[in-house]
């Protein structure tokens, strides 16, 4: 189950009185609050936002997570499995009867904080046809990607930028190589290669983002030191482009 605008239904009056009951220090409080409570300006025009945890903010998934401590506590204490990831619920029963109280109690609390049920991401059925959560298919035939999941993927991903290779087969760099190799001047080299004698060239680096991220520092160093290698050059400074969780690994 997935909760309809989840960030936006939060409301900061309700959010500080849950956060009162946990917190004595009014510094501490006051900094939460202007966190939440923003003056927004277009046109001139000026208004509070009353509603709705800001998108970026480091502040909010934490802050999100605790609105609705009372569900977890709740649904906690029921003859139910019951897990929450922000606004993603999942609760599994052994009988109907106990899943029937659970959700009853589910819409309850979803009321009293202002929130509704998600109508299309909302799925109440016997656990043996499979289930999804967290973009994930689960059912006796093993974990799996959610076909929703990679169509979401597909959808959003260009279908002219060359960028779905984990998804269709295709490059995934196929734009930013098309440019390192028309304006750029750039040719392809696999590492090993001696470069004497020989114009621009780049090497692909393809980062696991599932891997620890010190693990894929470890191995972009040892490509870059291939590649000084290559150019019998200890000093060799070298350009890194990033994409995506790229960028994380070469701080």
């Amino acid at each position: 189950m997935d909760m309809k605008s989840f960030y936006e239904s939060i409301g900061h009056k309700r959010m500080l009185e849950k956060l009162t009951s946990y917190i004595n220090d009014r510094f501490t409080l006051n900094l939460l609050w202007q966190s939440m409570h923003l003056c927004v300006e277009h046109g001139g025009l000026f208004w509070d936002v009353n509603h709705g945890l800001p998108r970026g903010c480091p502040l909010s998934p934490l802050l999100g997570a605790f609105f609705l401590t009372e569900l977890d506590e709740a649904l906690t204490e029921r003859d139910v499995f019951y897990v929450r990831y922000r606004d993603d619920v999942l609760i599994l029963s052994k009988h109907r009867w106990g899943l029937r109280r659970a959700v009853k109690c589910l819409n309850e609390i979803l009321t009293a904080h202002g929130m509704e049920k998600h109508p299309d991401k909302t799925f109440i059925g016997r656990i043996e046809k499979g289930f999804d959560f967290l973009s994930y298919h689960f059912s006796r035939a093993g974990l799996q990607l959610a076909a929703k999941t990679i169509a979401n993927a597909v959808e959003k991903v260009h279908p002219h930028c060359g960028l779905t290779d984990t998804v269709a087969g295709q490059g995934f760099y196929g734009a930013i190589e098309a440019t390192l190799i028309g304006p750029g001047g750039y040719a392809f080299t696999e590492p090993g290669t001696s470069m004497s004698g020989l114009g621009r060239r780049y090497y692909r680096f393809r980062h696991d983002w599932r891997q620890d991220n010190s693990r894929g520092a470890a191995q972009l160093v040892q490509l870059v030191n291939q590649r000084r290698l290559d150019h019998r050059d200890d000093s060799l400074r070298v350009d890194i482009v990033a994409h995506s969780m790229g960028g994380l690994i070469t701080r």
